[in-house]
């Protein structure tokens, strides 16, 4: 299977992303906390097989992708942003992806598709959490 790595820029940071080509729809593949993007490979190299383009990243502060500096954040909010900013980047050609997100990447998933279900294909939660319990303006 071909398997393509690469690093892109998002919300200031530099992220990881690794894609497994191929002709048919892109799937987004947001993985959990203190993962990372090959967590995804067994499901990618499957659906790769059938023709299903798959894109994993590893978000922020996780895998290689960058760390936050000295007064950054590493909350939803900015997550969000980090795909909100990756997404034209991952997308193949003018298509909306698919977007499955696990654990916490579940609940960036959803933050994600309540603020930008129009730039999505469907959305998949495998152990989603759903939003935070508290006001996002508390730390």
């Amino acid at each position: 299977m071909k398997v393509v790595e690469r690093h892109l820029v998002a919300n200031g940071l530099r992220h990881h992303v690794v894609e497994w080509p191929a002709i048919g729809p892109t799937v987004l593949l947001g993985h959990g906390f203190l993962d990372l993007a090959w967590s995804w490979r067994w499901v990618a190299e499957i659906l790769q097989a059938e023709g299903i383009r798959c894109v994993a990243w590893d978000w922020r502060g996780h895998g290689e992708t960058e760390h936050v500096g000295a007064g950054g954040y590493y909350h939803f909010p900015d997550y969000v942003l980090d795909l909100d900013e990756l997404l034209p980047q991952l997308r193949h050609e003018d298509a909306a992806p698919h977007l499955v997100g696990h654990s916490m990447g579940g609940t960036v998933a959803t933050m994600f598709a309540g603020l930008r279900s129009d730039r999505l294909r469907s959305l998949v939660l495998v152990e989603g959490l759903g939003p935070p319990a508290h006001a996002f303006d508390q730390t």
